[in-house]
């Protein structure tokens, strides 16, 4: 298959977006022509490949801001006592 990274591009996109319904809305595309891309029948064009991906990043790096949990605060060892005189 063609355009392989193309289409597991798209396939991310809509994944993480719920569906290739939304990705379309999402790049303003026809169903159709997101349709012959996500197939590998037409290479996707350059600017909506750098939507797409411009896409993936924002998606996910939403999800890794999203705040962790506290760590566990370890306590600290006392510095060595000096052996001087």
């Amino acid at each position: 298959m063609a355009y392989c990274l193309h289409i597991e591009l798209l396939r991310k996109a809509a994944e993480l977006l719920g569906g290739s319904a939304r990705l379309g809305r999402e790049l303003q595309v026809p169903a159709r022509n997101l349709g012959r891309w996500m197939t590998g029948l037409e290479p996707m064009p350059r600017p909506v490949f750098l939507k797409v991906v411009d896409l993936i990043i924002a998606l996910t790096s939403e999800t890794a801001e999203a705040p962790a949990a506290p760590k566990a605060h370890r306590a600290s060892h006392a510095p060595a006592r000096s052996r001087a005189g």
